[in-house]
């Protein structure tokens, strides 16, 4: 059994897939490999993300007293998280209250006019902090009626899960046991959605196969040395998962290979907005199109993805992430020529075939263009539910059941940004995160996230 300690943190709402997305699954003769998971049984051993020492760590329901000498006033940030009380003849006492897992700030005052302000992490030990993912994420069921429980076992905590299907029409789940009811033939992924020890939301993903093999395909785990092939044959993979301790970047997907080399992409967004002054998550997290031609230097997608890899930080830019100087990554990653490759939109069939990124021999841990953002075609091919056309005969195509469980598999599913540009003027291909638009679905929009994608040497997955 592995141990994982890592972040796999939600940061959306997840808006369910459209029914008619996966419930195209169905009507293939799908042999779908792999698993949303670690090929084995897994014990994943979350961790405290906020960074506060034990000194300043207070579980629910504990009360904390101090002394401050002429204490006068003390406010608490979030009341629901923690609470704050001045007691004594002369308000000496500073009383702290948990309330409920989260991290609150408090902040007080003196007659001799000083103010201090602490971050204090409320715990939750009733909440999760570890669990076992069973039978390699995957529930196998024949069919229509059969049921099988998820395949999680709460280790540390309370078993407080809240369960969903993609696609009740393929198999539902009870929200609060986990039972798992085949409808039909059929692919969909579970969700498992829970508030950790320290107040974080997290997810769980689980693949689910109604009546068709799980087994069938090369799911990641084989090595051999092969040759780079030429531009465009990279194949989908149900692929492994990286998480922060291979990549020190936390947890990256792998959706494609080519010869020797993997196609991987962050498994959450990046922050990279200039303006310090955005408060809100979509304006800070998403930066508008303001030129859509990936290949040419000063191109904004671009222009970030280099930033994050060489870690240029904008001065402005409060909150700017970028690649770790000693990330793992750096000791993988080769160049391409993805920038030249940005293929098309909405073209059928020639965004299927134009934008594929090829990886070449050449290992760099830094520089420009090492990073970048996928293309449709290889949206389309690897890591999506569907796409968009303007043609008559051919307006919408359903994924392969391989590249819509690569995309299940991402954080944040939200809009995404690729690299190909949008046929009308301020648009770029982009894959949809739900909302008014078809989840997991390839057209284009005037604004999105940045997932960055890297090609990397196998032997990262050792």
């Amino acid at each position: 059994m592995k141990t994982l300690k890592r972040s796999h943190r939600r940061t959306m709402a997840l808006p369910a897939i459209a029914a008619a997305v996966l419930a195209i699954l169905t009507a293939l003769a799908v042999t779908v490999a792999g698993t949303i998971a670690a090929p084995e049984d897994t014990h994943v051993v979350l961790k405290c993300e906020s960074g506060i020492s034990d000194l300043y760590t207070i579980e629910t329901g504990q009360v904390i007293s101090n002394t401050v000498n002429s204490l006068n006033e003390a406010y608490s940030g979030d009341a629901g998280i923690a609470t704050v009380n001045t007691t004594g003849d002369k308000i000496s006492n500073l009383k702290i209250t948990g309330k409920k897992a989260g991290v609150a700030t408090i902040a007080y005052g003196t007659d001799l006019g000083t103010i201090t302000v602490i971050r204090y992490q409320i715990t939750d030990s009733r909440n999760i902090s570890s669990y076992i993912i069973k039978e390699s994420g995957t529930v196998r069921l024949n069919n229509p009626g059969d049921s099988k429980p998820v395949p999680v076992e709460v280790v540390s905590g309370t078993n407080n899960i809240k369960w969903r299907s993609l696609s009740e029409t393929v198999a539902s789940v009870d929200p609060n046991t986990g039972l798992v009811t085949a409808a039909k033939k059929g692919v969909t992924i579970l969700i498992g959605d829970f508030t950790d020890k320290w107040g974080v939301d997290r997810d769980i993903h689980i693949l689910v196969g109604v009546g068709v093999s799980l087994d069938g395909i090369d799911n990641g785990n084989s090595g051999g040395d092969k040759p780079i092939t030429a531009t465009g044959a990279a194949s989908v993979v149900n692929g492994r998962i990286l998480d922060g301790a291979k990549t020190g970047d936390g947890e990256w997907v792998e959706i494609a290979r080519n010869g020797d080399y993997s196609l991987i992409i962050r498994k959450d967004f990046i922050k990279c907005y200039q303006d310090q002054n955005q408060t809100d998550h979509w304006n800070w997290y998403a930066p508008p199109v303001i030129d859509n031609d990936y290949g040419a230097p000063d191109n904004f997608l671009r222009q970030e993805l280099n930033k994050w890899f060489n870690m240029e930080i904008n001065g402005n830019a409060d909150g700017r992430q970028v690649l770790a100087k000693d990330a793992r990554l750096r000791n993988y990653t080769v160049q391409n020529n993805a920038y030249s490759a940005p293929g098309s939109s909405g073209m059928y069939p020639a965004s299927l075939t134009e934008g594929f990124s090829r990886p070449t021999a050449y290992q760099t841990g830094e520089g420009n263009d090492v990073a970048f953002a996928l293309s449709w075609s290889e949206a389309a091919s690897f890591c999506s539910a569907s796409s968009r056309y303007r043609d008559d005969g051919h307006p919408l195509l359903y994924s392969d059941p391989i590249a819509a469980a690569n995309y299940g598999k991402l954080s944040n599913l939200h809009y995404i940004y690729l690299r190909t540009a949008g046929d009308q003027s301020g648009m770029m291909a982009t894959i949809f995160g739900g909302g008014s638009e078809p989840q997991g679905q390839v057209f284009q929009s005037a604004k999105a996230y940045i997932h960055p994608a890297l090609w990397v040497h196998q032997s990262i997955f050792d």
